[in-house]
């Protein structure tokens, strides 16, 4: 159900490859939760990253009109996915909903120790937001995929990239190609799965987990 909050406009800054950071200051206390969409008029944008009234939002537009401390109301899409730092866990994400395994990531980053493994997979269909680094943490999947996410193993989570138009240091692909790999290596341990998929990638990583016991699916499609 989809709710509104009152918020203000702080800035907004242009990323790579076409993602804008914007950053919003709500009005009340909020609980969001990991996949919290947000519209703004006809332009959506995903929760990246939450401090108590602070919010920082992926979009692939900027929100024209707006201007520093301006008030303005905002569409909620709520997300009802729970986090469980204990859970040893891989979260997908492509195009905007990367932004949910930022979020994700970060919850998970701020919890107390002792704490489950945490993994990444992220997919773009031309570029991503940040520049890819090579990989630190060794994630046993194709040699090819040796391209990270710079702030996630800063945070001590090991991630690879997929993306369709063959960046280097990425599987050639999509996120399905990226998660059948991770399972060829990963899946003789217990693991849960999170992330929201379009829902022919949804279906299709379904499909592939359903093979693997140890493997729980809870991907959410969008």
């Amino acid at each position: 159900m989809r709710t509104r909050l009152d918020a203000i406009f702080i800035s907004q800054q242009v990323q790579k490859n076409g993602f804008w950071l914007i950053q919003v200051e709500l009005s009340q206390l909020s609980e969001l939760g990991v996949g919290t969409r947000f519209i703004h008029e006809l332009d959506q944008a995903w929760l990246f990253q939450k401090q108590t009234l602070y919010l920082t939002l992926l979009s692939q537009t900027d929100w024209h009109g707006l201007q520093p401390k301006q008030a303005f109301s905002l569409e909620i899409m709520p997300s009802q996915q729970t986090f469980d730092p204990q859970t040893p866990q891989v979260w997908l994400g492509s195009e905007l909903s990367q932004a949910a395994v930022f979020d994700a990531a970060k919850r998970w980053q701020q919890s107390p120790k002792p704490k489950a493994p945490m993994m990444a997979l992220l997919h773009a269909q031309q570029g991503f937001m940040f520049q890819p680094k090579p990989a630190k943490f060794l994630v046993n999947i194709n040699a090819e995929a040796i391209g990270t996410a710079p702030l996630l193993e800063d945070w001590g989570i090991a991630n690879r990239l997929a993306s369709d138009s063959g960046l280097p240091g990425s599987l050639e692909g999509n996120i399905v190609d990226l998660y059948q790999a991770w399972l060829q290596a990963y899946h003789h341990q217990a693991w849960s799965v999170y992330g929201f998929l379009p829902d022919n990638q949804y279906q299709a990583c379904l499909k592939l987990s359903h093979a693997y016991p140890n493997i729980d699916c809870q991907l959410q499609p969008i």
